[in-house]
């Protein structure tokens, strides 16, 4: 995800750059999207000055994305083991199999839940870096044109 943001701090090659993200409060026909500040920490590839304007690439999809596969991955989980567990302990003689397919649902959504996450922490996500400086306006403004 490309971001743009102001430099608020240089440490080295590294900078903190205050980046406005949009968050949507609320869900439905409701609801509306707001910003919010965030300092996001990246290595300064573009030489960026304090107060400049900075264009970072970060891993914020990613991270959405990963969260996202590990929650419906365990819910999904969860279900097929309720699912199995209500058509497999009937056969086996079991006359109350309620109780026993949630405990089998929760082993494999627990399961399920761990080893996306063991596969996503060997593919760690890159570092945020700044890597260009934004101009204050544009050179051509043949691209303005309506």
């Amino acid at each position: 995800m490309r971001e743009k943001g102001i430099v608020t701090k240089l440490n080295g090659d590294m900078v903190m750059v205050k980046v406005d993200r949009k968050v949507s409060t609320g869900c439905g026909c409701g609801n509306s999207v707001t910003t919010e500040e965030t300092m996001v920490k990246a290595k300064n590839l573009c030489n960026a000055k304090l107060n400049d304007q900075v264009v970072i690439a970060t891993s914020h999809d990613e991270t959405r994305f990963q969260s996202n596969i590990k929650a419906f991955g365990a819910v999904f989980a969860f279900g097929i083991g309720a699912v199995a567990g209500e058509n497999i302990f009937p056969h086996m003689g079991v006359s109350t199999s309620g109780p026993y397919s949630i405990i089998i649902g929760i082993f494999l959504g627990v399961f399920t839940y761990r080893k996306i996450s063991s596969v996503f922490k060997k593919k760690p996500l890159p570092d945020p870096v700044a890597y260009a400086l934004v101009k204050d306006k544009p050179s051509d403004d043949s691209s303005c044109k309506i």
